[in-house]
């Protein structure tokens, strides 16, 4: 994983290209004057790479893990493979990673739901590059004073 840090006197960047990682708000005790303090910091964490599961309605959606699940799907020759998961029951739609403008609702929870299989029909998608992105983290610290009333 690539990770270049960058700090100046506004503070710190950190750039990746990794997908899976991510800086999370964060306390880390500190000791000032013999009392513990507790700071804001930003902690590193690289994603798992779990699938995400929920499910809904009688059906189970993927979260996060689309890629792994059509790699395994592409390179198994089993009928059916066992894949460790977190699972999320879900209470609603929006709990299972839909957003307004994906599949509709009533084509999700018809008598046959698009599949990842289906995705490799040209007639219902196509193949396309993406350009190369990367993550900026960027953590300032901006000092002003404002007066009490």
């Amino acid at each position: 994983m690539q990770l270049t840090a960058e700090s100046n006197e506004h503070g710190h960047t950190c750039i990746t290209s990794s997908p899976n990682f991510t800086l999370i708000p964060s306390q880390l005790p500190v000791q000032i004057g013999g009392q513990i303090i507790l700071t804001p910091a930003f902690v590193p964490q690289l994603n798992s790479n779990f699938f995400n599961v929920a499910y809904y309605q009688g059906r189970y959606f993927i979260r996060d893990g689309y890629h792994r699940a059509v790699g395994l799907l592409r390179n198994t020759t089993e009928a059916q493979v066992i894949v460790p998961c977190i699972l999320v029951e879900a209470q609603t739609l929006s709990q299972t990673g839909w957003k307004p403008g994906m599949i509709a609702e009533a084509v999700l929870l018809s008598e046959r739901p698009p599949r990842l299989s289906d995705f490799w029909d040209t007639s219902v998608s196509h193949e396309l590059l993406r350009r190369a992105t990367r993550r900026v983290f960027r953590m300032r610290l901006d000092f002003f004073e404002t007066a009490v009333l």
